[in-house]
């Protein structure tokens, strides 16, 4: 099992930290698009639109998702294939002390 010096580690603590920024703000953006879809069907079964205005409006927020989706799919293959480094093998002593750094709060659960 190879160690990470420490430019290493940081290198990968930062794509860590940037694919859970990435995915937090998805995961918000999808969560947006899914009220928004809730209210545009409550819009039309309130007569509020007609089904052509509810089809186009439907059909956006429906293409908006997906990208959303597939962007995330590309980052995470991205990340997985452009990553030349080996596997992080890493100890639970190595892990607690990466955990405190993130978090020191964290230090009464370990």
């Amino acid at each position: 099992m190879r160690r990470l010096d420490a430019g290493e580690l940081e290198k990968s603590k930062k794509k860590i930290r940037n694919h859970r920024a990435f995915s937090l703000k998805d995961r918000r953006r999808n969560k947006t698009i899914g009220e928004k879809l809730e209210k545009l069907m409550n819009a039309y079964l309130e007569s509020a639109l007609n089904l052509a205005e509810y089809r186009e409006a439907k059909n956006t927020l429906i293409n908006q998702k997906q990208l959303l989706k597939d962007k995330l799919a590309a980052f995470e293959q991205k990340a997985i294939i452009g990553s030349n480094s080996p596997p992080i093998h890493r100890s639970s002593k190595q892990a607690k002390i990466i955990a405190l750094q993130e978090n020191p709060v964290a230090d009464g659960i370990f």
